[in-house]
């Protein structure tokens, strides 16, 4: 008989020391031995007064359950008791509460720290008495000397081509609409049906390790069936889908601002054609391109117009700008100062995301980590949840899935196993990197950013008031806090790779790099619902 005991979860949790026959005991004897798969063996020795407290307690709870000739219940004697039930009866039910005694006590004892649910290997009787348990240890990430990592950074700089398409949004989004019984001209907006695909060169897309390297790790999640089938095809005739809309508004950008289009050229084509009309047409880029993605590359559309409207946009001066910010700035110089300020402060939160994901990678690069593999089914079944999920959000099933690709549930889950693991890896390393580097989100900059967040919506104060009651929820208060310690988490892997001035590493402990169980006690019901309702969260750690 195979027993799991303990609970699961997929953050670091505290041994339960339960009150028991163990309760004042002397230590127990544990041997322990550490497995290649991130597991360890707990063989652990009881006295045979232990076990016959054990036996006695499970004959009272058995006796207090069954009717008994001649006698009330829970009335009947021990031996009685034994000898009506079987002695494998009363063994089995004293297991279940000693065994979770000893294991929670051997946890605590030998500073093991499981992941997920151990299980009872064994139970020997014959002297000495004895049970052994396997038990998943929790993740852990040797980083190595991960702050002497440099990637050189280069600081973003707000281009003056940026602030002019930045304040021609502004214009666009005070424009004037209206309906045109001309045929299209640059400028102008269309409403119609727009279908386009990518041809790539015969270098690209090949059969084979280029192909499969270059297919995203997510790409199934979401997909229908259909569109994963036009998807393979699509692949096989080296086209690519980039647009399928009936109902489509686009304007027709003039040369000035042709890389707005869909792609360089499209706008051309759309002109001169009226409500009613139909064009096919493709657009070829030559290998020697300036724009790479665009290289060697063609494009074929088929565009139905439907409706053709003029867009008459607001003259770009004083006015504008103190229509466009409510009368905040008085002059387009005014406005134009405050656009480049909004664009560098997105501009350097992009930098560093992107310059924290390059650090993040080296550090996983020569991290050792390990893991246990129900860490692995874990992650893989929380992807195959997700996948469910977005199916059935277009009516359709993991089932019907795995039918139409010809797969079971093993080989679907042998498909997402390598992505299961590099989801551990970054996880676990970011969680040691947190650790190390002392990272916290006080309730101070929690506050700040919830009145951040709610002065962005209103400046009257009863809705203000309403905002705030809605992120101070738990859920809402828990997605800030993440929010914070990932721009945490991007500055510190920036400040690191740029070799910047840093506060001292938190020391490690000998009992953080052993994995130390705490013997803090934590109460059955936090136990029964970690164990009923798993966390979604990936695991420890924020995204960086």
């Amino acid at each position: 008989m195979v027993i799991p005991w303990g609970f699961k979860s997929p953050r670091p949790h505290r041994a339960y020391v339960p009150r028991s026959s163990l309760h004042g005991e002397s230590k127990l004897n544990i041997q322990v031995e550490h497995l290649d798969n991130h597991m360890a063996r707990l063989k652990v020795e009881i006295t045979q007064e232990v076990l016959d407290k054990a036996m006695q307690s499970a004959a009272r709870r058995i006796g207090q359950k069954v009717n008994i000739p001649g006698f009330r219940r829970g009335k009947a004697p021990y031996g009685v008791v034994l000898r009506y039930v079987g002695q494998g009866a009363v063994l089995e039910e004293a297991l279940d509460t000693l065994g979770n005694d000893v294991y929670a006590s051997a946890l605590t004892q030998s500073a093991i720290e499981p992941y997920a649910p151990g299980t009872l290997e064994k139970f020997e009787t014959t002297p000495p008495i004895t049970l052994t348990f396997t038990v998943p240890k929790q993740p852990r990430a040797d980083l190595g000397d991960y702050r002497v990592i440099r990637i050189p950074y280069e600081a973003p700089v707000v281009e003056d081509k940026m602030v002019d398409e930045a304040l021609e949004d502004i214009r666009a989004e005070r424009a004037v609409i209206e309906p045109a019984t001309r045929p299209a001209q640059l400028g102008d907006m269309v409403h119609g049906a727009v279908y386009g695909e990518m041809i790539h060169p015969a270098h690209e897309h090949t059969h084979g390790e280029e192909a499969e390297a270059e297919k995203p790790a997510d790409a199934a999640e979401g997909e229908s069936t259909e569109k994963a089938e036009e998807h393979d095809h699509q692949r096989e005739g080296h086209t690519e889908t980039i647009i399928d809309r009936d109902d489509f508004d686009f304007v027709l950008y003039p040369k000035t601002q042709e890389d707005r289009d869909l792609v360089p050229g499209f706008a051309d084509q759309v002109v001169g054609m009226s409500a009613g009309d139909s064009k096919s047409f493709t657009i070829d880029f030559p290998d020697d391109h300036e724009n790479k993605s665009l290289a060697g590359h063609s494009f074929k559309f088929d565009v139905t117009v439907q409706e053709v409207k003029s867009r008459t946009l607001p003259d770009l001066n004083d006015d504008l700008a103190e229509q466009s910010s409510e009368g905040k700035f008085k002059t387009l110089l005014e406005l134009r100062v405050d656009v480049r300020r909004e664009l560098q402060t997105s501009l350097e939160r992009q930098t560093t995301s992107q310059y924290a994901d390059k650090m993040l990678a080296k550090i996983i690069e020569q991290a050792v980590v390990s893991y246990p593999e129900d860490m692995v089914k874990d992650y893989t079944s929380r992807m195959l949840q997700s996948l469910d999920r977005n199916l059935r959000q277009q009516g359709l099933t993991l089932e019907r899935l795995m039918q139409v690709q010809g797969k079971n549930e093993e080989t679907l889950r042998a498909d997402y196993r390598e992505n299961a693991i590099l989801q551990i890896k970054r996880d676990v390393v970011l969680s040691e990197i947190v650790e190390r580097e002392g990272l916290t989100v006080s309730d101070e900059a929690i506050t700040a950013r919830i009145d951040e967040m709610t002065a962005r919506f209103s400046e009257d104060a009863a809705q203000v008031a309403s905002f705030r009651r809605m992120f101070e929820r738990p859920e809402a208060r828990v997605s800030v806090v993440n929010d914070l310690m990932t721009e945490a988490l991007q500055q510190r892997l920036t400040a690191i790779g740029r070799g910047d001035e840093l506060p001292e590493l938190k020391p490690v402990t000998p009992a953080e790099t052993t994995n130390a169980a705490s013997t803090e006690s934590t109460p059955p019901a936090v136990q029964e619902q970690a164990e009923s309702a798993p966390s979604e969260d990936a695991a420890p750690g924020a995204d960086a």
